[in-house]
């Protein structure tokens, strides 16, 4: 499994973002802000690093913050997923956290998400403080019917989870330095037991993961800077030699760096994602557009 970072929300002041989605299906990933996902037609599923559920028509399900998951719906299943800043739900959130994943749809849920998005999109005067207002009030409702733990209790639980991104991070800032020795130092693990947990977070190995890595940053350069040799990128994007770097480019790409085609670019499945850049769903999934009557 490798888990990638979303950012849909990023600096804007809505604090929230509404999808409808006709076929949904993302890959592994986490963002920062909080997730619900209600079920408006067929069912989906949602993995995430503890347990897997299916939803059914109108059922619903609460994501926190930094949780690794993805969604797979049914042929011509409809889901509308809603993601909330936490920092707007901090006197809710901050102590307390929901047992199960998987809640019991809210009275207003329906209400709530209709009124989110028609405030989305027709932007009227003070719609930011309104939709987070709704969203707050949904929140709550939600942590008033479910039964709640303590939430030290579940960070003990997602620990391996939090350390797993740190790494991602340390490798995506410094990949053309990073070897596996300085890494399996700097988080104080045997290379053994870094290999094991590295290998079934990501279903790759720590070299092939950060070839992939380089070989996603050369193509970059290749295709925005034609001045510069295939030595030079090489060497830019951490290759110990230029034998290394067609090597591995040539059985990542099936091209030569000279005769990449301009358009190309490596699978998203096959790569972490960078901040603010980043969006999970698959090509077959279906955004569907906001009418700002969404459910009635």
């Amino acid at each position: 499994m490798i888990a990638y970072y979303e950012s849909r929300i990023g600096k804007s002041q809505e604090k929230l973002w509404i999808g409808k989605f006709r076929n949904l299906k993302n890959i592994f990933h986490w963002h920062n802000e909080i997730e619900i996902v209600y079920i408006d037609e067929g069912s989906c599923v949602i993995e995430t690093e503890a347990k897997t559920i299916q939803l059914c028509k109108n059922e619903c399900a609460f994501l926190e913050s930094g949780t690794i998951h993805r969604l797979i719906g049914a042929p011509n299943s409809i889901v509308t997923t809603l993601l909330i800043d936490p920092s707007i739900l901090e006197p809710i959130i901050n102590s307390h956290v929901l047992a199960d994943i998987k809640i019991k749809t809210p009275d207003n849920l329906r209400a709530a998400i209709s009124y989110i998005s028609k405030e989305l999109v027709h932007k009227r005067k003070f719609y930011s403080y309104c939709t987070q207002s709704a969203a707050i009030q949904l929140v709550a409702e939600i942590f008033r019917g479910e039964k709640l733990t303590q939430k030290k209790e579940r960070q003990n639980k997602n620990s391996r989870f939090l350390l797993f991104k740190n790494i991602i991070k340390e490798i995506e800032n410094n990949y053309q330095f990073i070897s596996f020795e300085s890494i399996c130092e700097k988080f104080h693990y045997t290379p053994s037991h870094f290999s094991r947990l590295f290998s079934s977070l990501t279903g790759m190995t720590f070299s092939k993961y950060l070839n992939v890595l380089k070989t996603e940053k050369a193509i970059s350069l290749l295709q925005s800077d034609e001045k510069r040799s295939i030595t030079e990128i090489s060497t830019t994007c951490g290759f110990d030699s230029i034998r290394t770097f067609n090597r591995v480019f040539k059985k990542l790409t099936d091209y030569t760096p000279k005769s990449l085609p301009k358009a190309y670019s490596l699978e998203r499945y096959h790569l972490m994602a960078f901040p603010h850049s980043f969006d999970p769903t698959q090509k077959e999934s279906q955004l569907l557009p906001l009418l700002g009557d969404e459910i009635v």
